[in-house]
């Protein structure tokens, strides 16, 4: 094997990852339209949630609306799940 033929094995097999799955995310809506993206294993935390993506029902597509909770309270359940995972 001629130095080039070795130099590109090496390369070759630098550039290639080990197979990890990617992180999953889905989103939630407030009721005043803010999106927030949420990693699937801090979402499931919550039994509401994990319900939701769990069912047949349109939510477990990945996206799950909540009329009734305001941005601000949103964003602090999220900060929350979050925090929690962590733990």
């Amino acid at each position: 094997m001629s130095n080039d033929e070795v130099n590109a094995q090496k390369v070759a097999s630098q550039s290639e990852e080990p197979d990890r799955p990617k992180p999953q995310y889905i989103t939630i809506k407030s009721g005043d339209g803010h999106e927030f993206r949420l990693l699937k294993d801090c979402a499931v935390l919550s039994g509401a949630m994990r319900a939701m993506l769990a069912s047949e029902f349109v939510e477990s597509e990945g996206v799950i609306e909540f009329k009734e909770i305001s941005k601000p309270v949103m964003e602090k359940v999220v900060q929350y799940l979050y925090y929690a995972r962590s733990c």
